[in-house]
């Protein structure tokens, strides 16, 4: 049998690698395990998406459990899309009046996200800012949530609320979920909600990268605002040249091109033909 303080740095490594089946001899090979073996081990199951072990290891770690092991049990739960058992995890530490913080709730919002459970993610992002235990991330998972079933207008009222003054919000991350949500949508409409969103980025002294103007671009372009589509390309093309994400916005303005070339040869094809397409 080994010793607790032996194996700890073992299952630590294992817990980083997702070697779960290793965590699991280490740990029933110590003479006295604590919370922060079970921790690690259920943290290296979660990792190699055993949900279901990292959820009896819990059970199996005392009577005692302290949030950080909750932590890492509720994101195995979200690993393995069981937002059922992640939200049964938080209401458990809720009726054992443990203190939530952003990492709980971040983790059950990105378990609703994943299993398209929009309305359950803002329902938990609220409750988190009534608990002011979130921070930008449950925001953003939140809209991620939104984004993923195209619910362009809650996104909207999202990043119109109150929050605590030291979080940046929104900020251009936000504003990117809420256009993504926009062009999910497919309101052929939606494209006057995105330029004012263009238009208020400034204002906030936010500058819209590549990704945030190649989808507004492909909107408009969707919208059949050729124009204002063609502008918003270029604008891309431009960011993308003297960004770090020059890859991605690369990729992104090819497929705006496409909508703004498609959007103008169906508004004017003789006076656009060939005029679109990138050099």
């Amino acid at each position: 049998m080994a010793d607790a303080k032996i194996a700890a740095p073992a299952i630590n490594a294992c817990a980083k690698s997702g070697e779960w089946e290793a965590a699991l001899c280490l740990l029933r090979s110590t003479t006295k395990s604590d919370q922060l073996l079970y921790r690690a081990a259920i943290t290296a199951c979660g990792k190699g998406l055993r949900w279901d072990l990292s959820l009896a290891l819990l059970a199996e770690s005392g009577p005692h459990v302290d949030v950080f092991t909750y932590g890492a049990a509720i994101s195995a739960c979200e690993r393995g899309f069981e937002w059922q058992r992640a939200v049964a995890l938080v209401r458990k530490m809720m009726s054992d009046h443990l203190r939530l913080d952003c990492v709980h709730y971040n983790a059950v919002i990105l378990a609703l996200d994943r299993t398209f459970q929009w309305e359950l993610a803002v329902a938990w992002c609220l409750s988190a800012l009534a608990d002011r235990s979130a921070d930008e991330g449950t925001l953003l998972g939140a809209l991620g949530a939104l984004a993923t079933a195209g619910q362009w207008e809650r996104s909207l009222q999202l990043m119109a609320l109150p929050v605590p003054d030291h979080l940046k919000w929104p900020s251009v991350e936000a504003y990117g979920k809420t256009l993504m949500a926009a062009y999910r949508s497919e309101h052929v409409e939606v494209w006057q909600a995105c330029v004012q969103m263009l238009t208020e980025m400034p204002q906030r002294l936010l500058h819209p990268g590549p990704s945030e103007l190649a989808c507004a671009a492909r909107i408009c372009g969707r919208g059949c605002k050729w124009l204002e589509a063609l502008t918003l390309q270029r604008a891309a093309s431009s960011v993308a040249g003297h960004s770090p994400r020059a890859e991605v916005g690369g990729r992104e303005t090819e497929g705006a091109y496409t909508y703004a070339y498609e959007a103008a040869s169906s508004s004017i094809p003789a006076l656009v033909t060939g005029m679109l397409l990138p050099t």
